[in-house]
């Protein structure tokens, strides 16, 4: 999943930073502007990854109730659960301020890193916890889908924070009388 997410992530980065053009397909019509673009790329994938990473939490913490709600196709959903969460955090981090100061290399290495550090750090958090709280699946259920929100929203109050200091910190460009 990483080396999907960072080719996405590098594709979409040279799409923003104007490196690379969408093929013309004006003949047909462009069903997407730049700026829907980017809002898709930086507002609704990062949403749905926010879920994601929630109804994985699942996964990790109720097995058997997600095995039994999804069948045959647990891993697949589980995967693709991963798979979102990771493009989510991925493209949320790569347009954050502070990291969108950066040349496009060093945005991808950042957000792929913060994406896996927080995805699979989570993940073990959950399953260290799974041995510790009752087998209640409706608690571990809950308990996963509130650490998760818990842990989303504290991540962006910290992201929120930084991007502020650095903003705060940027030297005013010297005004001409």
């Amino acid at each position: 999943p990483a080396i999907i997410m960072a080719a996405l992530v590098v594709f979409v980065g040279d799409l923003v930073t104007r490196k690379r053009q969408l093929p013309n397909i004006n003949a047909i019509g462009n069903p997407f502007s730049e700026q829907q673009l980017e809002r898709f790329c930086f507002h609704h994938v990062p949403v749905v990854g926010a879920l994601s990473y929630s109804a994985f939490s699942t996964n990790i913490l109720a097995y058997k109730a997600f095995d039994e709600l999804f069948t045959s196709r647990h891993l697949v959903v589980a995967n693709c659960l991963l798979l979102n969460s990771h493009l989510g955090v991925g493209l949320y981090l790569f347009n954050t301020p502070t990291i969108r100061a950066a040349n496009t290399r060093w945005r991808v290495m950042w957000s792929v890193y913060g994406s896996a550090m927080f995805n699979f750090g989570s993940i073990l958090l959950w399953a260290t916890v799974k041995e510790i709280i009752p087998e209640n699946a409706v608690f571990r259920v809950g308990f996963g889908i509130l650490s998760s929100l818990c842990f989303l929203v504290v991540g962006k109050k910290y992201l929120d924070h930084v991007d502020a200091k650095v903003v705060k910190s940027k030297p005013k460009s010297p005004q001409k009388s």
